[in-house]
């Protein structure tokens, strides 16, 4: 046991030595926030592979901002936390549900099926199931 502590001390002591002989010299904070700006400013722009005037116009332009309804993040049963919470909803009854269409929710019967209704009476702009 002594052996093995000795070994792992001198490991620890030759890591250290190295890292201390190996560690770059102390920058000036202003000196290295310089260095910083200067290589974020020098890197090159990429340009998009799309050209935006080459685009068809849009078909539903309008001059004045559109607002748009949805949900970025939407769980199923598929996901464990949404689960956990007795979300019993599939993906498809999800889509369903964005689409204008009605979900069952918690809290749940004897046989594991939503009690709640929950409908739209419009169907969502976008939607996105986010399980994880």
């Amino acid at each position: 046991m002594k052996r093995f502590i000795f070994l792992v001390g001198a490991i620890v002591s030759a890591v250290l030595v190295y890292r201390w002989i190996t560690a770059p010299a102390d920058i000036d904070p202003e000196q290295r926030r310089q260095m910083m700006r200067d290589r974020y400013y020098s890197a090159t722009a990429v340009k998009p592979e799309y050209d935006s005037e080459q685009r068809a116009p849009c078909s539903d332009h309008q001059k004045l901002q559109q607002a748009l309804f949805g949900d970025l993040h939407v769980h199923t049963a598929y996901s464990t936390d949404a689960y956990a919470f007795d979300t019993r909803v599939t993906p498809d009854e999800a889509y369903r549900y964005a689409r204008g269409g009605a979900v069952m929710l918690p809290p749940l019967d004897d046989d594991g099926q939503g009690t709640r209704r929950l409908g739209n009476e419009r169907p969502l702009d976008f939607m996105a199931v986010t399980d994880h």
